[in-house]
């Protein structure tokens, strides 16, 4: 960028991005903020002169605490950035330029404004999430949008693990804050969660009444898995794969046309299992709040696990016994630590829904053979 950020920008506000970008190949007449993320400022920018080829990118600007906090409770790390952008360009080193499913394109980093300039989506996209909730998504629609996650995962997966991909492996490996963020934001919460500790009043008066033996059963192997999330090298991982982080853009007729996954910045070296976990953790959470939705993602489910095993040369997900499990483990503490803290509904629903949780979190850890760790 040619343009040096003024110490009198801020960069969180849009007015200030236009001025920021003035003199640059950016230069925007407008300068959009968007909904979405926890830990970013995300603009559209509708530029005054294309550029190669796009009138429309995407700015993102990262401060390191988290928008509505101080500096001193929330601190993220800006070397975030890096990691996004190194994830999002290998990405492209082996994604067909026309695949259904990819990522944004990275255009420029500047790494002293803390920006990120990469492909829009388009004005007309919608997450996953909001897609299956505003109705719009039937199952013909859902079935594509699983075989085309399903494949993606998979293949991200099998060349993450790949000995050819030795530098971004080391590269993603040495995302620590990533690795210490996944770690504690499910695994690290699950027994403070439910044991009432963390005062989330939905879980309060009474608590859960989960027995002391079982509450320590979970501590035991919650902390097993979050050193295994700290110590995995087994192939590199999105770190945050769930339906709010994948655009969908859709043509004129409304067929889609492509699927966009955002925000990279938890990419590590890791579990492929927590992965999968985490999406159909999501995905079973819209099932549960929202019951008409139950034929809807039980096809995208059954279609993404067909396609992930048949890109991992599996007759099924459930085959790989590990997978599976670590699959099921992520899945189960996403149900017990965000059902209650993103108020999916009302308040005793929610609480079957941590029990479920829980209940398929100690299955999962009775069923580890004697002597196995997580």
């Amino acid at each position: 960028m040619s343009s040096s950020p003024s110490s009198d920008w801020d960069l969180s506000k849009a007015a200030d991005v236009k001025l920021y970008l003035a003199t640059t190949p950016f230069a925007a007449t407008s300068v959009l903020p968007l909904s979405g993320g926890y830990s970013n400022f995300v603009y559209r920018l509708v530029l005054q002169t294309p550029y190669e080829g796009r009138t429309t990118l995407v700015l993102k600007h990262g401060k390191d605490h988290l928008p509505g906090s101080d500096k001193t409770t929330l601190h993220f790390d800006l070397v975030r950035q890096i990691f996004e952008v190194e994830a999002m360009n290998w990405i492209h080193t082996w994604i067909s330029p026309d695949a259904l499913v990819t990522t944004p394109k990275v255009h420029c980093i500047d790494e002293t404004a803390h920006c990120v300039l990469m492909d829009d989506a388009g004005e007309g996209s919608t997450t996953l999430k909001q897609f299956i909730l505003d109705g719009q998504c039937d199952t013909s629609v859902a079935k594509d949008i699983g075989h085309g996650l399903g494949a993606f995962l998979a293949r991200m997966h099998a060349r993450g693990a790949a000995p050819e991909e030795d530098r971004a492996r080391r590269t993603m490996d040495t995302n620590e804050q990533g690795k210490r963020l996944s770690a504690w934001v499910t695994h690290g919460r699950t027994i403070s969660t439910l044991s009432g500790a963390d005062g989330l009043e939905a879980l309060e008066k009474p608590t859960l009444g989960i027995a002391e033996e079982d509450l320590q059963l979970v501590a035991d192997y919650t902390q097993q898995t979050s050193a295994a999330i700290m110590n995995s090298k087994e192939t590199i991982v999105q770190g945050d794969f769930w339906p709010g982080n994948m655009l969908l853009t859709l043509d004129n007729t409304g067929k889609l046309k492509r699927i966009t996954v955002v925000d990279w910045e938890l990419v590590k070296l890791g579990i492929p299992g927590y992965d999968l976990g985490q999406f159909f953790a999501e995905t079973h959470l819209l099932r549960r709040f929202h019951p008409r939705l139950d034929e809807t993602v039980s096809v995208l489910e059954y279609a993404f696990k067909q396609a992930y095993a048949k890109e991992a040369g599996l007759p099924s997900v459930e085959a790989d016994e590990k997978l599976n499990r670590d699959m099921l483990v992520q899945q189960a503490v996403h149900l017990i630590t965000w059902t209650v803290r993103i108020r999916w509904g009302e308040r005793e629903a929610m609480r079957a829904v941590v029990m479920e949780g829980f209940r398929q979190l100690k299955s999962c850890i009775k069923s580890i053979p004697s002597g196995k760790q997580a």
